[in-house]
């Protein structure tokens, strides 16, 4: 369901480039683009990902608020982290970030 795949990704604070019925071009911070598409022989390159970010209990409960059902935050050495279907079927890992304030 490419429509709500794309809202979804856009909701989680990624911006629309282009989309149509049978594609949506989205852009992550940095440039990365994210395709989103039905059709299994595209050519498109299918890959992995993880999304970091910076409050992993706000991210969820935003997800929660707005009727998605994450898992539940799993506590690691390095990063806490949890997963969420979203709803074209793709399961997608949420990592908390590791990053510190930059110096002043």
């Amino acid at each position: 369901d490419i429509a709500a795949s794309k809202q979804f990704m856009l909701q989680i604070g990624m911006w629309e480039i282009f989309s149509n019925n049978s594609v949506a071009v989205l852009e992550m911070r940095g440039g990365t683009h994210l395709v989103i598409t039905d059709e299994k022989d595209s050519g498109i390159i299918r890959g992995s990902f993880d999304l970091m970010i910076d409050d992993i209990e706000v991210a969820r409960n935003q997800l929660l608020e707005l009727g998605y059902q994450p898992g539940e935050i799993e506590r690691g050495k390095i990063h806490d982290s949890f997963e969420i279907e979203e709803p074209g079927g793709t399961v997608l890992l949420f990592n908390s970030s590791h990053v510190g304030d930059l110096p002043v």
